[in-house]
């Protein structure tokens, strides 16, 4: 914006060293036709009547030609005057458009950080939110595995007593086998002992 502003500062100082420039140039020619026309009387102090006659005319069109000089330099300073009022107002529109666009930017440029804003907090939001369904679904998954390690260490135990009893029952029938046979041979030799006894 400052630089639009020494632009416009530039212009208008452009279009006024024009304008002094062109009145500098027509001062001095307003000034050597006076000063010839002053030459022209000192130079003839005594002049008949047809010399009169003919520095009036030169007078007078000395005058018409400063008349339509000076209308011809109206004329070029009200064309610099609109060039210069229809430049200004190019620059202020362009500066309203630009003030507008900045404006428009700013605002879409909040509006992009409020959503960008809202997105983050959304997303942190999901993240919490899948954080915690993971978090839930390991915790049921190690839970399912101690059950499932709890009732295989149970099996297993329950499969060592029912070997364990079943070495028990066999080393018990295996004793009672034995303590059969021992009575038995016992019988046998008492029975035998008798016999030879009597005989």
């Amino acid at each position: 914006m400052a630089n639009r502003d020494d632009d416009h500062q530039d212009t208008q100082g452009t279009f006024r060293g024009a304008m002094n420039s062109m009145f500098g140039r027509l001062r001095g020619s307003v000034l050597g036709i006076h000063g010839a026309a002053v030459q022209c009387e000192a130079g003839f102090p005594e002049k008949p009547a047809s010399v009169e006659d003919a520095v009036n005319g030169t007078e007078q069109g000395d005058s018409g030609e400063l008349e339509e000089a000076t209308s011809e330099l109206q004329r070029k300073v009200e064309h610099l005057k609109a060039l210069l009022e229809d430049r200004a107002a190019l620059d202020a529109e362009a500066w309203r458009v630009q003030k507008a666009v900045q404006h428009q930017e700013e605002a879409d440029a909040e509006k992009l950080m409020e959503l960008l804003r809202a997105h983050e907090q959304s997303y942190a939001v999901d993240l919490e939110e899948t954080k915690a369904e993971i978090e839930a679904r390991i915790v049921l998954r190690m839970r399912e595995e101690q059950e499932m390690l709890a009732a295989k260490y149970d099996e297993q135990l329950e499969a060592l007593e029912e070997a364990y009893t079943m070495q028990l029952q066999h080393a018990a029938a295996a004793a009672d086998a034995a303590a059969q046979q021992s009575v038995e041979r016992a019988i046998l030799v008492k029975t035998a002992e008798l016999s030879a006894v009597h005989d």
